[in-house]
Parts: structure tokens; sequence; C-alpha cells
């Protein structure tokens, strides 16, 4: 890392001395179970030298989980190490959204299943007391 943006630091929870050459600092961020995952883009990525876009979230010092995307171009070096030029952005707000959207399109699917149940048990009764009647 050779250059972190004070949205970076806040993002992170990080500050750019701490990372400026130790990238681990970064990596020690990650969801552990995100990680794995990451790592495998990024080399996906550097063997490619494609254009990487993938979210993950980091864990900040104070436990709080931010959900990052993360959108980098690799470069080859002449001495064969991959420079990568990109940037991250947090995107907690779109995922908790998108979260929200689900879970109330799931309990309007449910509601619309106790509507029809409520149609079918009353035309069952109107159909009984047609019966007795």
């Amino acid at each position: 890392i050779d250059y972190m943006s004070d949205g970076a630091e806040r993002i992170w929870g990080l500050r750019a001395t701490e990372t400026i050459g130790d990238p681990g600092k970064v990596w020690g961020t990650l969801d552990p179970e995100d990680l794995a995952g990451v790592k495998a883009s990024f080399a996906a990525h550097t063997l490619s030298q494609t254009r990487l876009q993938t979210q993950w979230r980091v864990i900040l010092p104070d436990g709080y989980k931010r959900w990052i995307e993360c959108r980098a171009t690799p470069t080859r070096l002449p001495s064969g190490d991959t420079l990568w030029d990109g940037f991250v952005i947090d995107i907690s707000d779109l995922v908790a959204a998108r979260e929200a959207l689900r879970e109330k399109t799931e309990m309007r699917g449910q509601a619309q299943k106790l509507e029809a149940i409520g149609r079918i048990s009353d035309a069952i009764a109107h159909d009984f007391n047609s019966l007795l009647a």
C-alpha cells in the first residue's frame, strides 16, 4: 500500500501511517468468512491481469461490520510484481437497504399467502353454510 485516502482510513478504521508498506493490517480487518474468497479473487485477477470488482465485509476495531466494494486494475511491473490501482467505497447502507427490501418482499409474499388462505376458508365456510341451509 503506497497511498490511503482519508475516506479509506474511515472505511477501515486504520490510519494511513499504519498501512503504508504493510498490507497485512488491511487484510487483518477482513471478515474471516470473506478472507479466502477475496484473496482468491485477487490471485485470479493478478494472473489474468483483468479488472477486479468485488465486495466484502471488514470488521472495525470496535467490532462494527462494514460492507465495502473494491474496484481495481492490476498492472504487471518489470519486477514481476503486480501494482493494484483502485478504490473502495462503503456500501453498507446499500446492502442494508437490499436486505430490508428482501425482508419486505418475503413479508408481502407471506401476507398474500395468508390472504389467499383466508379467501379459501371464507368460500368453504360459505359453501358449508349453504349446504346446511
